[in-house]
């Protein structure tokens, strides 16, 4: 019987010291991370410096008309100087987007970003996937990832039918996975989850961006490196961008890469004070377009309207921090009254942002075109564990989502109002709001105002409101727009058409 005993105890203490020699998920991590620098090769020892040129394109996702594509594709040029010594980069690009265009300058230090115009250098937050494509390629991501002390092996997986290894670590405070093939040691796809607060990106919470590259090419001597790289944020195919010419080592003016220091500090509190700013306009600001009826001007417009039963808010849009002041302003309207409702009239993810604040309020119910449902749900379920929104805080949310397919009528008395959506080739997922007491007509984004040259930019979108109007038998006195200064005579619309559009 001791004997046995014995033979258990040997067993079990050379299982235990079998299992203390195993190695560690940091050390498996590091040698597929050594094995990946060294794939890449020993040229980049002695790269100091990187020019890469070419073009690419990005889906405008947010801007087209329907979330789930097609996309509106806007293409670039782009110019990248690299100081990998320094980590300081500069990129040039020449952007067109259908009739717009533009030629930003940026300059990235590690933890700032600035766009250059001129001699002006400012801060800005429109690179902020850029910023990460940068510091995360694949010429310095790996370097990063060696030296980090969260440094771990995640799993083997499948990824484009090849076996993959997965190594996690932590950039600038943000979860990073690297996928490395397991045939050839190189970097097939970068992974990083953080909250983005440009081109509309914040409404998601914590984005979740991936970066696959491809096309892999000798630059030089043990220089290997990939020339495409394909993103995707949220699942969203973003666009591409393609290197097709290039110098290793090229003479750069480093102080033409450098961003003053007030300006990094600058950019520490961009976003902080752009978002005061429009929650303090929300607060003071405001004009009554009728008794009862307020009409709240910003990014895109908002509406606060009082009926017998509660109040009715049409947009809440850029972003939740908005959609709060929003709720606050209208409390302060008419503190008696709650907020039983929220129209949200379009698709788009500035015009939808701030929805998740009124979700959180008990009970409301928010009206919106039928087939945008499973935006809003996304919307409702994005990750928002970074920054915390009072949605994200509610325990259990009691909002109601109410398609509108047709034609709805919300409230009663001198305010009650009628939600039309709109049976149009571009405006599928809008809808119009109508106010028979006061023969007035709120057309969301689908009617543009003219431009400084008495112009529309897109004529069929007012064509469509017109005809519209025409097809509901709608008695239009005045209206206004999401981005309209204020309430415009009718007559003025209707002199439009029949000048230029019929």
């Amino acid at each position: 019987m001791k004997f046995r005993y014995t033979l258990l105890i040997l067993a079990l203490l050379s299982a235990t010291k079998s299992f203390s020699q195993s190695p560690s998920k940091n050390s498996i991590a590091k040698t597929l991370v050594e094995k990946a620098i060294s794939a890449m090769g020993d040229g980049w020892k002695s790269v100091q410096t990187l020019s890469l040129d070419g073009y690419g394109y990005k889906n405008d996702i947010d801007q087209s008309e329907r979330p789930e594509g097609p996309y509106i594709p806007g293409q670039y040029t782009r110019s990248i100087q690299k100081d990998l010594s320094k980590r300081i980069f500069r990129v040039d690009q020449k952007e067109q987007d259908y009739d717009f265009g533009s030629q930003p300058t940026y300059l990235f230090n590690e933890g700032a970003t600035a766009m250059k115009a001129g001699t002006k250098i400012a801060p800005t937050l429109q690179a902020q996937q850029l910023y990460d494509d940068l510091y995360l390629a694949p010429e310095l991501i790996l370097q990063k990832a060696l030296v980090s002390p969260d440094l771990t092996f995640v799993k083997d997986t499948i990824y484009q039918k090849a076996k993959h290894s997965i190594v996690a670590f932590s950039f600038e405070g943000w979860p990073v996975r690297i996928f490395l093939n397991q045939e050839t040691s190189l970097i097939t796809a970068v992974e990083i989850t953080k909250p983005y607060q440009n081109e509309f990106f914040s409404i998601w919470g914590d984005s979740r961006k991936i970066t696959e590259y491809s096309f892999w090419m000798l630059l030089g001597k043990g220089i290997h490196y990939p020339l495409q790289q394909d993103t995707y944020i949220n699942g969203y195919y973003r666009g591409a961008f393609l290197v097709n010419k290039w110098q290793v080592n090229p003479q750069l003016n480093a102080d033409s890469l450098m961003i003053p220091a007030e300006v990094k500090e600058q950019g520490k509190l961009m976003a902080k004070k752009q978002q005061d700013g429009l929650s303090k306009q929300i607060a003071q600001g405001g004009k009554e377009i009728a008794p009862g009826i307020w009409f709240l001007r910003g990014p895109c417009n908002s509406t606060i309207i009082e009926q017998p039963d509660g109040i009715v808010v049409i947009e809440s849009p850029l972003a939740s921090y908005y959609g709060e002041a929003l709720i606050s302003r209208a409390k302060a309207l008419f503190p008696s009254k709650k907020i039983k409702a929220l129209i949200t009239t379009s698709d788009a993810w500035l015009h939808i942002g701030g929805a998740r604040a009124f979700a959180a309020i008990p009970g409301i119910k928010i009206y919106h075109p039928a087939r945008n449902t499973f935006i809003l749900n996304k919307l409702l379920k994005a990750n928002y564990k970074t920054e915390p929104d009072a949605f994200a805080k509610t325990a259990k949310p009691g909002y109601a989502l109410t398609d509108v397919s047709d034609s709805m009528a919300v409230g009663t008395g001198k305010n009650r109002l009628v939600i039309y959506a709109y049976k149009t080739e571009t405006g599928d997922r809008q809808m119009m709001v109508y106010f028979p007491e006061h023969q007035l007509l709120y057309t969301s984004d689908l009617y543009q105002p003219k431009d400084a040259a008495g112009k529309f930019w897109n004529p069929q979108i007012v064509w469509e409101v017109y005809h519209s109007i025409q097809q509901r038998k709608l008695d239009v006195k005045q209206f206004y727009a999401m981005h309209s200064a204020g309430v415009m005579p009718f007559e003025d619309f209707t002199n439009d058409v029949k000048n230029g559009m019929e």
